[in-house]
């Protein structure tokens, strides 16, 4: 369908379907898989969120498969699987250093991560709704760029 929305799943989203998290399924639940697109650098992030944060090896084998089950289960469903390309990367000098572009952390607030500002970058590029979890940074893109965003 022309018009469609399609939306590029930030990695907190990827991590909340993982753990079934109400906010994530219910978003997951009123979307067509095949409108969802998953960055290659996203999974990347979850399975290095997932190995520094498993408490043993069991914890992060099941949510490895988890992650793998989700992400096969998503392309069968139509999603698409993206990686980093030379047109996303020939754009990022517009998001390396935006400001402002912060999150918050119990700390305070603090620059978002390279990886997340790519992520930014290929929703940019590709005229995709980034979709992730609501944030100080999601608010700040809405405002100080023309990056579509959607908060949950």
């Amino acid at each position: 369908m022309a018009g469609a929305e399609r939306f590029l799943l930030g990695p907190k989203l990827l991590i909340g379907l993982l753990g079934k998290e109400d906010k994530a399924v219910q978003w997951a639940v009123s979307v067509q898989e095949a409108d969802c697109v998953l960055s290659r650098l996203a999974i990347a992030i979850v399975r290095s969120v997932i190995n520094n944060g498993a408490t043993s090896e069991a914890h992060r084998q099941a949510w490895q498969q988890a992650l793998n089950a989700t992400v096969s289960r998503m392309e069968a469903g139509g999603a698409t699987l993206v990686d980093v390309n030379e047109t996303i990367l020939e754009k990022f000098h517009v998001y390396r250093l935006h400001q402002p572009l912060d999150f918050t952390t119990p700390e305070g607030l603090i620059p978002v991560a390279q990886d997340i500002r790519l992520l930014i970058t290929t929703a940019d590029v590709m005229d995709l709704v980034y979709t992730e979890y609501g944030d100080v940074y999601l608010n700040q893109l809405q405002n100080t760029t023309t990056v579509r965003v959607q908060a949950l």
